[in-house]
């Protein structure tokens, strides 16, 4: 029996950089085909595209390697693709979004591109790189940290290609979702610098980071969107609220396991996150329709593991070791099945879901009068029950010690949390 290998490119981002990101896709895809160590070995391809530069560029590509090239311009006409013998199939199909705890960030729809916006951050003797740009109208690049910057991404076709393919008698047998490694903030935007640059050194530039991407299966709808796409705040901006900021309620946001980890490192540059209790375990829905339809309309929230990395501890003050702001940038995203024949199973796939307006934000900030009484009670002056000699001595102690009061006025207090939420958790703080 003949082995093929199906690659499905019907990409959803943005074209800005490079000759496409769909290209890119597929490049990365024949790299792994041309491979000898990965799973997909094979000489023969069927390359499903609706794009015909895309197909002319990938099969001169396949076909200059050697391989044998099938490829068709409909990508939805599986059923007689998948009457054939075994198969592997790429899905690249995808939709993301970005969200950040950072204040300014709260309610604004953040777009996500494959090859999205980057700038490069110098800090002179202590390195520089590459930053996700998630600050303008343009779409920022893919990168997940340990605090703020989650990544949302779904694959909103999967539910009827994979449907599609049982039907023709394929059994999904195994489903991952790749990501691949472009790079390792140091000093990301948005952040605070870590105390104490002189003390750190080159130790972060010097030695590459090891982190995990882990994947939290949501429990809503979303949908990339640059007016009502998901916020810190909302699965649809303004109208759709998560029950806690970040989708960060484990009961009603995202499910409590989390899926991974999968390393995405300069050293391992390709992660795979196994996906397949998606689409058997009953935890995700009661029947394989109901796990599909979830799985391809509420995807999954992408994070970094590691808030702190002890490997850069060098003895003495922790002037290293606060990392979690530090962003694992991504290449490629996409979606794997491996299909392996079977009895054929029609599923009646429920009606795609859409975010049903609801709830309030969760992450605010008092305003108006609640802001001013707040900032009333906190000030720095001189309580009822203490005499003038006393206050004048407590303020000559308060200029002495550089004691920094509470914040006089509403911008003052907006700067303090944006500096409270720029910290690293850990940071070194002794100066």
């Amino acid at each position: 029996m003949r082995k093929c290998t199906y690659l499905l490119d019907k990409h959803r981002g943005d074209s800005r950089v490079g000759s496409s990101p769909r290209l890119a896709c597929c490049a990365a895809e024949k790299a792994r085909l041309t491979d000898p160590g990965m799973t997909m070995k094979t000489r023969r391809i069927i390359l499903i595209s609706d794009r015909r530069e895309s197909r002319t560029f990938i099969a001169q590509e396949l076909t200059r390697e050697g391989f044998v090239v099938q490829a068709t311009d409909d990508p939805f006409d599986l059923c007689s693709v998948f009457k054939r013998a075994d198969a592997e199939l790429a899905i690249i199909d995808l939709e993301l979004a970005g969200i950040s705890g950072l204040r300014a960030d709260w309610d604004r729809p953040i777009a996500i591109a494959i090859g999205g916006a980057v700038r490069s951050v110098d800090k002179g003797g202590n390195g520089g790189g590459p930053v996700a740009d998630w600050s303008g109208s343009a779409p920022g690049a893919p990168v997940v940290d340990a605090v703020h910057r989650s990544l949302l991404v779904r694959f909103p076709a999967a539910a009827e290609r994979l449907a599609a393919a049982m039907a023709a008698g394929k059994t999904v047998v195994r489903l991952e979702l790749v990501l691949t490694h472009a790079g390792s903030e140091l000093f990301p935007a948005g952040y605070l610098d870590p105390a104490g640059l002189s003390f750190l050194g080159r130790t972060w530039a010097d030695a590459a980071p090891r982190w995990h991407v882990v994947a939290w299966p949501l429990r809503v709808p979303w949908s990339a969107d640059p007016r009502n796409g998901p916020t810190w705040n909302a699965s649809a901006a303004g109208t759709a609220y998560w029950a806690r900021f970040g989708a960060s309620d484990a009961q009603r946001d995202h499910h409590p396991t989390p899926l991974g980890p999968a390393e995405v490192s300069q050293q391992r540059p390709e992660g795979r996150i196994d996906l397949t209790a998606l689409l058997s375990d009953p935890a995700y829905g009661e029947t394989p329709a109901l796990r599909l339809r979830r799985f391809s309309d509420h995807g999954l929230l992408l994070r970094k593991l590691e808030v702190h990395d002890q490997r850069y501890w060098v003895g003495g003050y922790e002037w290293a070791t606060a990392t979690g702001p530090r962003g694992i940038l991504l290449g490629d995203l996409r979606l794997e099945a491996v299909l392996k024949p079977g009895p054929a199973a029609r599923l009646a796939l429920p009606p795609r879901a859409r975010p049903q307006a609801g709830g309030a934000p969760t992450a605010a900030l008092p305003a108006g009068a609640a802001l001013q009484a707040l900032l009333q009670r906190h000030a720095f002056r001189q309580p009822a029950w203490m005499d003038d000699g006393q206050w004048r001595r407590v303020q000559e102690l308060a200029a002495i010690g550089r004691r920094a009061a509470f914040p006089a006025d509403e911008a003052g207090y907006l700067a303090w949390i944006d500096d409270l939420l720029g910290r690293a958790p850990r940071r070194w703080a002794g100066f």
